[in-house]
């Protein structure tokens, strides 16, 4: 019987062409269902029947047959779930059909690279066990298929959470951190580098192809959707913890700026809590790695000078909308953009063109993505811009006033915003100090004289320019009510007035109330 119903069910996969393009990938539930049911069955199946049915399977994927996009779909699909199910054989199974998973890998159509992408997440560090020397020309494929993606790609989330599955995984002594290149590989390149078939982390072999890789992830980083954002960061999280610091050193000091500028950006503007964790960790890895060394120091407070005040300019919105619009080169550029492909397949396409006339805050059709900004949003940007300056501070150099005539100006603003902005700035600062036994952070005796003035608040003191003009705006429209008031509609009766919400009592004293605080205040309308 078993054996009838995954026949049955083969025909189904191969027949099947519903698709559903309502979320970032196809949907295909016949296809999806029915490679569920095989998974069921191949539980029961003896391993000679087992092999006969991934013959089957494997005819789905031959790629020289041009089938339809659907079927190499469905026969992606029927070896995920055979391949999960079966982790018993996955050694022999593995040896058979990891070329197909490669190929399924390189595939033209982006949402057949993106089931041969989740094929291997279950079954990755058995394959990084199995077949050590194939998983770094895995990792090659997976780093060029990045360079094909774009904003309608529906296989980035999988290939990168593949990458990080596989950053993660410890490599054994033949092969170079974070699957690389196999060691031999290494040594025929580099054979004075490499003594007694060791290998140096700080070689320019790998320097230089961490500089060349790292851009291709960090175009992902203000993508629309969140998974595509979270898988990113993780990813490169996950990089970052995969080797030494004197290897990202070398990297870092290639790509600081434009790294920095964008971690940084992220941290303001995300909003979704585990994105923003991984956000502030690489922060946290990065900024002891370019402290350590001196000329990388260097070239990191180059950097910050020239980026603070438009960081602190970025930080001081109300909103992450706003700060959004300010960001003028927020989104997918790069000022080293990975190259985008020219080849989009044909139902991408197709898609696209019917998009075309939508604007482009519509076009997120992944309603899981869509984000409504909350009132406590921007206080939460505000937080994690001043918690991020704060670790800032902590590699700072004693003898630079820039950092703390920048928090100076902060606190002598006349807006509200900033002042307080300012003030977490400062708190930052010194819990940071604090968690470090240090008490000698780089900020003048001006500062901490700014924040004790604070503290001792007078009611003779002028409102800040932000109430002052709130309370101007209120005292303008409670003298439109009167205006009214005055201009016939005095004639009401108090029910009327009362059926409306108004009690003319009440906008009298407000209008006196917030006449004598504008003046009192200097707040002209």
């Amino acid at each position: 019987w078993l054996e009838d119903i995954s026949c049955r069910l083969l025909c189904v996969l191969a027949l099947d062409r519903f698709n559903d393009f309502v979320g970032d990938t196809v949907v295909a539930p016949v296809r999806e269902t029915a490679a569920m049911a095989i998974g069921a069955a191949a539980k029961s199946v003896e391993q000679a029947k087992l092999e006969e049915l991934l013959q089957l399977v494997a005819l789905f994927l031959d790629r020289k047959s041009k089938l339809r996009w659907e079927v190499r779909h469905a026969g992606l699909l029927a070896l995920k779930y055979l391949l999960a199910v079966r982790s018993d054989l996955a050694s022999s199974l593995l040896n058979t059909y990891l070329p197909l998973l490669k190929d399924g890998l390189q595939d033209e159509d982006d949402d057949v690279r993106a089931v041969a992408a989740d094929c291997f997440v279950p079954i990755a560090a058995k394959a990084a066990t199995l077949f050590i020397d194939q998983i770094p020309k895995l990792m090659d494929i997976l780093w060029e298929v990045l360079l094909d993606l774009d904003d309608l790609s529906a296989s980035t989330v999988s290939v990168l959470e593949l990458l990080t599955t596989f950053a993660k995984l410890p490599c054994p002594s033949g092969v170079l951190p974070l699957w690389t290149s196999p060691l031999n590989e290494y040594v025929d390149l580099y054979g004075d580098d490499a003594q007694n078939g060791a290998f140096n982390e700080s070689s320019q072999f790998l320097s230089d192809l961490l500089a060349e890789r790292i851009p291709r992830l960090m175009v992902f980083f203000r993508h629309a959707s969140v998974r595509v954002r979270r898988a990113s960061s993780l990813c490169f999280e996950a990089i970052l913890a995969g080797v030494s610091d004197d290897l990202h050193l070398r990297w870092l000091n290639k790509l600081y700026e434009t790294i920095l500028d964008h971690v940084y950006r992220a941290i303001l503007l995300e909003f979704d809590s585990a994105t923003l964790t991984s956000c502030k960790n690489i922060w946290n890895r990065i900024l002891p790695i370019l402290s350590a060394d001196p000329s990388a120091h260097i070239n990191l407070v180059n950097t910050i000078t020239k980026k603070l005040s438009f960081w602190i300019g970025l930080a001081c919105h109300e909103s992450r909308s706003e700060a959004l619009q300010f960001d003028k080169s927020s989104g997918l550029s790069l000022a080293a953009k990975a190259k985008q492909s020219h080849a989009e397949n044909q139902k991408r396409k197709m898609f696209a063109s019917k998009q075309s006339k939508i604007p482009l805050s519509e076009k997120i059709t992944d309603h899981t993505n869509v984000h409504t900004e909350g009132p406590d949003e921007g206080l939460e940007m505000q937080l994690v811009a001043a918690e991020a300056l704060g670790a800032l501070a902590l590699h700072w150099p004693m003898s630079n006033p820039l950092l703390s005539d920048t928090i100076e100006a902060l606190l002598k603003s006349q807006y509200a915003l900033q002042r307080r902005i300012g003030c977490d700035i400062v708190r930052n600062i010194l819990v940071h100090f604090s968690k470090c036994n240090n008490t000698n952070p780089p900020l003048k005796e001006s500062v901490f004289s700014i924040t004790n003035e604070m503290v001792e608040f007078s009611t003779t003191e002028p409102l800040v320019g932000e109430l002052g003009r709130a309370t101007g705006s209120m005292f303008h429209d409670i003298l439109g009510i009167w205006k009214l008031y005055n201009d016939g509609f005095e004639h009401q009766s108090v029910e009327a007035w009362n059926a409306c919400g108004i009690d003319p009592n009440q906008i009298h004293q407000l209008s006196q109330l917030a006449l004598a605080v504008v003046k009192e205040n200097d707040v002209v309308q």
